[in-house]
């Protein structure tokens, strides 16, 4: 259908990766890699990256809002509401 395929992963080699048309690779280990983390923390596995994650996106969303000239206020009314 023509759809474009954005990958965010630790695993650019991933057969999901080889599909994709854009790959951004977050450094980061999981149980599943068998690498050895090269930052120190208390965290399980995983949750670095999905820091490092929430980060990206949302400087993403500000970078994007800041090139579409949209204010906060214009986002919030196109919010779903599901309270």
């Amino acid at each position: 259908i023509g759809a474009k395929i954005g990958l965010v992963t630790i695993f650019p080699e991933s057969t999901v990766a080889k599909f994709a048309d854009s790959v951004i690779r977050l450094p980061g280990v999981t149980f599943k890699s068998g690498l050895t983390p090269n930052t120190r923390s208390m965290q399980p596995h995983g949750n670095l990256f999905e820091q490092m994650s929430f980060l990206l996106f949302d400087c993403m969303a500000v970078a994007l809002m800041d090139m579409r000239n949209f204010h906060v206020s214009e986002l919030f009314k196109r919010h779903a509401n599901l309270e």
